[in-house]
């Protein structure tokens, strides 16, 4: 059996895209979320299903604008961190090797990435 993790297809997950981290931070400064998600992965009879931590934190400013400049307001980002807990291939715990770390790590940034408004099961 031969994996390609090249065509990957996201299934399903319960995660917070990076284009509402903003949002979020509006209630709190930092934000820690137990996240999943999962993959149709080519090769592969059920799916890749990957268990993590997402942390975020930042921070907002705003200028109240005067007579001339109308008010505004910017979002800075101050830290991104994602944490690896299991990973599975067809319902079994698989090792993290450094290598095999980064190929998921690669898969899941460009799915969180992502600027997208379909129906995903977003923890807001």
């Amino acid at each position: 059996m031969t994996i390609d993790f090249n065509t990957v297809e996201f299934q399903d997950g319960d995660f917070t895209r990076e284009e509402d981290f903003s949002d979020m931070i509006e209630t709190s400064d930092s934000i820690t979320l137990d996240s999943w998600i999962s993959f149709y992965v080519t090769g592969l009879e059920d799916s890749l299903l990957i268990d993590f931590t997402q942390k975020f934190s930042g921070y907002w400013t705003y200028c109240p604008g005067d007579r001339w400049t109308p008010p505004d307001s910017d979002f800075e980002l101050t830290e991104n961190e994602i944490y690896i807990n299991i990973v599975k291939i067809d319902d079994i715990e698989v090792e993290m090797t450094p290598e095999f770390e980064n190929v998921v790590l690669s898969i899941l940034l460009k799915e969180i990435e992502k600027s997208t408004k379909r129906n995903y099961h977003i923890r807001v």
